[in-house]
């Protein structure tokens, strides 16, 4: 996370800086978040912050974090199927599966606006 907010304190210095952030994980997101406060920038009027990160993560920062995170369940449920049915010496009628990720739209995310 120090690394982000050290990353976001240079960004913030300046005048310009994007009017959205994605990050990979929630700890960058968090540090962003921290440098954005200090820097008086305003989430989400002023900057949307979203994040590849768990809901339970995203719901622990201020304002909380919009996400996309993996649908741990469906996968869960959806694996132990498989291994039922090969445990069973049946074939797998897709041994080849795409879960989609569950995206979730918190605070930290607004409608673009020139500033």
């Amino acid at each position: 996370m120090r690394g982000a907010v050290e990353f976001g304190r240079k960004l913030f210095a300046g005048k310009v800086f994007p009017s959205a952030i994605i990050c990979t994980d929630g700890r960058a997101a968090k540090g962003l978040l921290h440098a954005a406060c200090e820097a008086g920038i305003k989430v989400p009027e002023q900057l949307s912050v979203f994040a590849c990160s768990s809901r339970a993560e995203s719901e622990q920062t201020f304002p909380p974090l919009s996400s996309i995170a993996w649908n741990a369940e469906e996968a869960i449920f959806r694996g132990i199927y498989m291994l039922k049915t090969l445990m069973g010496h049946r074939t797998l009628k897709e041994p080849n599966l795409t879960i989609d990720p569950l995206m979730t739209i918190r605070e930290s995310t607004g409608r673009f606006n020139n500033r």
